[in-house]
C-alpha cells in the first residue's frame, strides 16, 4: 500500500526531527489540502498532537483548521478529566482496603509519560489488580456507585477483565492478566507486579508498570491485541516512553522479556513502524536483535495497511466466503449463529448459568444481521471493492498469525 501524499505530509509535521521542514512544505498547501490533513488527524487519533506542534504557528495554517484541531484538544482534554475524576475514587479505596493497583495504559500514560493528558486519547481507564482480590474489588466497586457487570452498557470478559460503568461517568476495565487464557503469549505477571513501582495519579499514590514492561505492554496491544487498528497516536505512545525513560531504560532486560514473553515478532513490527511513521529514536542494535530470520517486507507492509486503512470485516466472515464446501460454511454458520452459551455470557458481561443468555441469542442475530447484510449484498454483485476488502482481510489474517508465532519458529510471510 503506498502512503498517500496527505499522510506523508501528516506524519512529517509529527516527527520531533522534521515539523519544520513540515511547516515549510505546507506554505504551498491550500485551504482544502489542509483541511484534509486535519481529517486524517483526527481519524488516526493524533489531532491533539498536531494542534500541540502547530499551535505556536497560526501564519503557517488556515485558521479553520488550527480551530478544528483546537477543538480536538480541548475535547480529550474533557474526556480524560472525567476519566480521571472517576477513576480517583477507587485508586484510593481499593488500596486502603488492603487491594493494590497497578494503572494501566492511557492512565499511566496521558500524565506521567506524556504530561499532559490532552495529548493522549482514551476511552476508559484501565488497572490490574490480583485475581484473588476480584471478589472484594467488585464489592467495594459497587458501593462507589458503579453498575454490576451484567448491566453495564459496555461489554465483559469474564476471562481476564471485568468492566464497571458508572452513569455519568467513564468505563474502568478491571484486569487480572494482561492477555487471555490459552494465548499464545506468556506474560509473566507475577515479574510485573514485583516490578511494579510507585507513581502518582492526580495526586493519588498508586502503583505503575515498570517502563521496561510498560512499553512491552504497548506493543502487544498495538499489534496482537488490537491488530494496528488504533490509527497513529500508539506509536506516539512508544516514542513517548523511549524518550522519557531515555537515560534509565534497560534495554537488555526488555529484550530478554520480549523474547521470554513471545513477543518478538510483536515489538519489532511495532518499532518498525514508530520508526517509519514517527522517525522514533529507537537504537539501530535493539532492531537488529529482535529482527526475525529472513523477515519479509510484507509483514511490514500489511501493518502499514491496517493502521492507515484498516478492514472492518470480520476474519469469520471471511473464513465463511473461502470455504469451499458446504459442509464447511454450514459448520461456520452454526459457530457464529449459534455459539456457546458461556461466550454470549462473556460477549454481553452476564453472569454465569444465567437464563437471561436465550435472550441474546436473538440480539446476536440481529446485530449480525444489521452488520453484515449490505457486505453479502456487495459480494454477490460481485463488486470490485468488497473483493478488495476480503483481499485486505485476508492479508491481516496471516500478519496476525505471524505475529502470534514462537519465537524459535519465526519465519516470513
Amino acid at each position: 500500500m503506498k502512503i498517500s501524499a496527505i499522510d506523508n505530509f501528516l506524519m512529517v509535521l509529527l516527527q520531533d526531527c522534521c515539523a519544520s521542514e513540515g511547516l515549510s512544505c505546507g506554505l504551498g498547501l491550500d485551504d482544502d489540502s489542509w483541511q484534509e490533513v486535519a481529517t486524517r488527524a483526527r481519524q488516526l487519533g493524533v489531532a491533539p498532537v498536531l494542534y500541540y506542534r502547530l499551535r505556536s504557528h497560526p501564519s503557517f495554517v488556515p485558521e479553520a483548521v488550527l480551530r478544528s484541531l483546537k477543538k480536538a484538544y480541548h475535547t480529550t482534554a474533557l474526556r480524560n478529566k472525567m476519566i480521571y475524576s472517576t477513576v480517583l475514587e477507587p485508586l484510593r479505596a481499593l488500596p486502603a482496603s488492603g487491594i493494590p493497583v497497578v494503572v494501566l495504559k492511557g492512565l499511566h500514560l496521558a500524565e506521567i509519560v506524556y504530561g499532559n493528558i490532552a495529548l493522549r486519547p482514551m476511552t476508559d481507564a484501565d488497572i490490574l489488580i490480583k485475581k484473588e482480590d476480584i471478589p472484594r474489588a467488585e464489592e467495594i466497586l459497587l458501593r462507589l456507585g458503579f453498575d454490576p457487570p451484567e448491566h453495564s452498557r459496555i461489554r465483559g470478559h469474564r476471562d481476564s477483565r471485568i468492566i464497571f460503568h458508572k452513569t455519568g461517568g467513564a468505563a474502568i476495565e478491571v484486569h487480572w492478566i494482561l492477555d487471555r487464557p490459552g494465548s499464545p503469549f506468556k506474560i509473566d505477571h507475577a515479574g510485573l507486579w514485583s516490578r511494579a513501582w510507585p507513581i502518582s495519579i492526580s495526586g493519588v499514590k498508586t502503583l505503575g508498570l515498570a517502563p521496561e514492561d510498560l512499553l512491552l505492554h504497548i506493543c502487544w496491544q498495538i499489534s496482537a491485541n488490537k491488530q494496528f487498528r488504533k490509527g497513529l497516536y500508539p506509536f506516539f505512545d512508544i516514542q513517548a516512553i523511549i524518550n522519557g525513560f531515555c537515560e534509565t531504560f534497560d534495554w537488555e532486560a526488555f529484550l530478554l522479556r520480549a523474547k521470554q514473553w513471545n513477543f518478538r515478532n510483536c515489538v519489532y513490527i511495532s518499532f518498525a513502524l514508530a520508526r517509519e511513521f514517527l522517525k522514533a529514536e529507537i537504537p539501530q542494535a535493539v532492531i537488529a536483535q529482535l529482527q526475525p530470520p529472513e523477515a519479509s517486507s510484507a509483514v511490514i507492509a500489511y501493518a502499514r495497511e491496517q493502521v492507515l486503512a484498516p478492514s472492518t470485516l470480520s476474519p469469520q466472515f471471511v473464513q465463511l466466503i473461502s470455504r469451499t464446501t458446504l459442509r464447511g460454511k454450514l459448520s461456520l454458520v452454526k459457530q457464529v449463529f449459534f455459539p456457546p452459551r458461556d461466550t454470549l455470557e462473556k460477549k454481553y458481561g452476564l453472569h454465569p448459568q444465567t437464563c437471561k443468555v436465550y435472550f441474546y441469542y436473538p440480539v446476536r442475530w440481529l446485530y449480525l444481521a444489521a452488520k453484515y447484510s449490505v457486505f453479502v449484498l456487495r459480494m454477490l454483485r460481485r463488486e470490485r471493492s468488497m473483493s478488495m476488502r476480503i483481499d485486505a482481510q485476508r492479508r491481516q489474517d496471516r500478519l496476525q498469525q505471524w505475529l502470534s508465532k514462537p519465537n524459535a519458529k519465526r519465519n516470513s510471510l
